[in-house]
């Protein structure tokens, strides 16, 4: 279990990918006051007695932006009746957004998928999203989502086949941290940690996958 652990969460650091362009990071155009300079005011004698900041207001502006998620991988913990099994989390997916300041919201739709050892998950996913700027490098989001639709693949022991199972009707809440860790006005790097549960009930059983997803990306 362990290893299993270690290993996702590698996986997840060096496979999630995501790209976006637009305005997809949100913070960038919320209201603030940046720095243009600073200056000294000296003295006869050359040595600075005071100093002042020269600052532009900047207001906040009205954006949109567009990213993708090619995909989000991390690791998945699921349950269904009686049975548990932790699984590596796939998902394709996305996202539209619009916004105004530290504030924007958007639609999510991809595809999110579950391999475990004892069953494969696979369920199409759309998500209305929330995001807040927190600042210039860090933003935090959430959404709520749904699917009428999902297939549940569970392997049956002692044998090759497999029982497959669906679903017509899928909940599914997520929150998020995203932080720029390079990257200038025009281009960021960034890195997002995401945290989501998916509830489900296939032939009268529970079912509900709990995940952790990182995803590395370029936003232009």
């Amino acid at each position: 279990m362990r290893a299993a652990l270690v290993l996702s969460l590698a996986l997840g650091m060096l496979g999630g990918c995501a790209f976006g362009f637009g305005s997809s990071y949100v913070g960038q155009w919320r209201e603030r006051d940046e720095v243009d300079y600073e200056i000294c005011v000296e003295d006869q004698a050359g040595n600075c007695t005071a100093q002042k900041t020269i600052t532009t207001h900047r207001p906040a502006r009205r954006y949109w932006g567009m990213s993708f998620l090619f995909p989000g991988l991390g690791l998945a913990q699921g349950s269904f009746g009686d049975k548990d099994d932790t699984a590596v989390r796939f998902e394709l997916a996305a996202e539209y957004l619009r916004g105004r300041g530290d504030l924007a919201f958007g639609l999510r739709v991809g595809e999110i998928l579950d391999g475990a050892g004892a069953y494969w998950l696979d369920a199409p996913m759309a998500t209305a999203m929330g995001h807040l700027g927190l600042s210039d490098r860090f933003s935090a989001y959430a959404g709520l989502g749904g699917s009428p639709y999902a297939r549940l693949s569970l392997d049956l022991p002692g044998t090759e086949e497999a029982l497959i199972q669906h679903s017509y009707l899928v909940g599914r809440a997520l929150a998020g941290l995203q932080m720029v860790i390079a990257g200038n006005d025009e281009t960021r790097f960034t890195l997002a940690l995401e945290g989501d549960t998916i509830m489900s009930r296939f032939d009268g059983e529970n079912f509900r996958s709990s995940g952790l997803t990182f995803q590395l990306g370029l936003s232009l």
